[in-house]
């Protein structure tokens, strides 16, 4: 469980991003790019929390194999936790029904935000919306959640 201290830091952190808009492979203020995706908003968390992170090398699919954002995310100062435990500052994994069918490949990630609703901010990759925002996450879009994620407050003291 992460402190309420570290939970309200990591939303402050996630709500920088507010706007900013989206670009696949984006790695907003860490390597000049103008934009972000979600892998690269759980990246800026982990840089801005002063921590080593480990980034993707290469090109990565915007439709990932499910492992690629999984392992990605494992590699960083994380622990990872039971969806039902998530609460602000948790990192969720989904599967998006539309795109991966029936295998539910992990392959969009997000912060929450906010509990009973459940809020969360997201690099989103939709006609329309292509930028880093704040939505609820309605139920049947918290069905998809595929692992939960917190990040390791011992690796920040």
């Amino acid at each position: 469980m992460v402190s309420p201290e570290m939970q309200n830091q990591i939303v402050e952190i996630a709500r920088e991003t507010m706007g900013v808009k989206w670009e696949h492979m984006g790695r907003w203020k860490i390597t000049g790019h103008i934009g972000i995706d979600c892998a690269g908003l759980l990246i800026w968390l982990v840089h801005r929390l002063g921590l080593e992170y480990v980034d993707h090398k290469g090109w990565y699919d915007p439709f990932p194999d499910g492992h690629t954002l999984i392992d990605l995310i494992r590699q960083n100062p994380v622990v990872e936790i039971d969806p039902a435990d998530a609460g602000p500052g948790s990192i969720v994994v989904f599967h998006v029904p539309k795109m991966t069918g029936p295998n539910k490949r992990p392959m969009h990630c997000g912060i929450i935000t906010g509990l009973e609703p459940r809020y969360m901010i997201h690099s989103l990759n939709k006609p329309g919306v292509m930028k880093v925002c704040e939505t609820r996450v309605l139920d049947r879009v918290w069905a998809t959640v595929t692992h939960a994620f917190d990040y390791d407050e011992r690796a920040v003291r």
